[in-house]
This record gives C-alpha cells, sequence and structure tokens, in this order.
C-alpha cells in the first residue's frame, strides 16, 4: 500500500497531464489539480472511524469504484447548469480513482 505523499503526488500528476495534454486548453485551473490530489487521499478516511470507534471497515466501503462513479454521476449534472462545479466533482473522481488504482497495484 503505498504512502500518503504517494497517493496526493501521482493524482496531482496523473491530473496536471490530463490537463496539459488532453485537454490542452487548460480548462481547469491549478487548484483544482491540487484538489484533485488532496481526493487521492480521501478513501483512506475510514481510518478515522478505525481511530475513533475501533471498527475495522478500512477498505471495506470507501476503496469501491461506487463512490467515484457516484462523483462522476453528479458531475455530469452539475457540469450542465454550474461548470466549475461539474469540474470540481470530475477532479474528485479522478483522485479518488487514482487512489483505488495505486492501492491495487502495490
Amino acid at each position: 500500500m503505498p504512502n500518503a505523499v504517494t497517493h496526493i503526488l501521482v493524482a496531482i500528476l496523473f491530473i496536471d497531464l490530463f490537463r496539459d495534454y488532453v485537454v490542452k486548453k487548460r480548462a481547469f485551473p491549478l487548484y483544482l489539480v491540487l484538489i484533485g490530489g488532496v481526493a487521492g487521499l480521501m478513501p483512506d478516511i475510514d481510518i478515522l472511524i478505525i481511530w475513533l470507534f475501533d471498527l475495522n471497515v478500512h477498505r471495506l466501503y470507501t476503496h469501491s469504484f461506487m463512490i467515484p462513479v457516484l462523483f462522476l454521476l453528479v458531475g455530469l449534472v452539475a457540469y450542465r447548469y454550474r461548470k466549475m462545479l461539474g469540474k470540481l466533482f470530475f477532479v474528485v473522481s479522478a483522485g479518488w480513482v487514482t487512489h483505488i488504482l495505486l492501492d491495487g497495484l502495490l
């Protein structure tokens, strides 16, 4: 399992590469890239539940692909009405998927 810094840096790297080479228009600002990096750490939020309630639920709910799919669907709906809010949900979904893939690969 990668360290927390690895989750943040790899998510930032992939989102920034997507921003620079796929979109090429700089369609979203750099602070969304940073938010995506922090979202790359969000699936490990269940560690707080372990500390607070002494329940072993790590990787039980937050490490499934349903949560980033939910963020993606909410982003698609939000993008229609408020483009920046939709982009925020897209970036959070990308960071979350990056975390799950890193945990699966390593």
